[in-house]
């Protein structure tokens, strides 16, 4: 299957699929890999016939696609060539579709707001970039706003679709996962941890605050109270980064000591 394409497919055409680069179709085997309950989701909700209607639409209005799609039967040269027409050379998107850039940007976050898969899915096809600042919106990437609208599956398609890092920053300096804990949405936070790493909780705004503490200051402002769940997750995460930290440095000084010992003219030199 390819987890951001929010396809299956099978054995003879997942090679090209990997050979396209994960920039263009990430494969992931439906029997050697764990997949997640949110990345099942995802898959139900897009499937082959959605994805065909976008990446195949000008084929699907046309006789046209009982000609130019392999079947069974097809050999690799074939295969290969259809689906890099499709996916690298965008050759079957809609004749009509939106190139301008700003209006593909305004296509992605009105997608986003109104939880419409199937016109996100296209504005991602035919070019809006989901890292993309918007200067009217706070600075908000696609992910802080599909964040902020608490729709997994729509969060999971805009990770799926990025190729960084989820630690981009909007004009307060909030990460995505700042508004989820914000939220005290424990899917969304225990989301964004699996996908972006438990360093994503130890991201500051600009008031210096991590997600948790972000969290806890404006729960306390409100007199609400953060759900048990997030609190804990968010610790474990910024522990375990702690932890890790604490290993790298007493690592490194553990050899900085051995390299004392060892070295001979530094104080104290010799072996042991």
């Amino acid at each position: 299957m390819s987890l951001n394409l929010g396809i299956v497919i099978c054995m003879e055409c997942s090679g090209v699929h990997r050979a396209l680069g994960v920039h263009l179709s990430k494969v992931r085997s439906t029997t050697l890999d764990k997949l997640d309950r949110s990345i099942m989701e995802y898959l139900k909700s897009v499937g082959n016939e959605r994805s065909r209607s976008v990446w195949e639409a000008s084929l699907m209005r046309s006789d046209a696609s009982k000609r130019s799609r392999p079947n069974p039967s097809s050999n690799a040269a074939m295969r290969e060539m259809f689906i890099r027409a499709k996916y690298e050379l965008k050759s079957f998107l809609s004749p009509t579709r939106e190139k301008d850039r700003a209006a593909l940007h305004s296509m992605l976050f009105h997608a986003i707001e109104h939880g419409q898969l199937l016109p996100l899915l296209q504005a991602l096809a035919w070019g809006a970039n989901p890292s993309w600042h918007n200067p009217q919106a706070e600075q908000r990437t696609a992910l802080h706003q599909a964040v902020m609208y608490s729709n997994q599956v729509i969060v999971e398609c805009i990770i799926q679709h990025m190729n960084g890092e989820l630690n981009a920053k909007e004009l307060r300096g909030w990460t995505a996962l700042h508004y989820a804990a914000y939220q005290n949405d424990k899917a969304l936070v225990e989301l964004l941890l699996l996908r972006g790493g438990s360093q994503l909780a130890c991201e500051l705004d600009a008031g210096g605050n991590t997600p948790l503490a972000s969290a806890l200051a404006q729960c306390a402002a409100s007199g609400e109270t953060i759900v048990a769940e997030v609190e804990s997750l968010l610790k474990a995460a910024e522990e375990k980064v702690r932890a890790r930290n604490r290993e790298k440095r007493y690592g490194q000084d553990g050899a900085d000591r051995r390299e004392a010992i060892c070295v001979p003219g530094k104080a104290g030199s010799g072996l042991l």
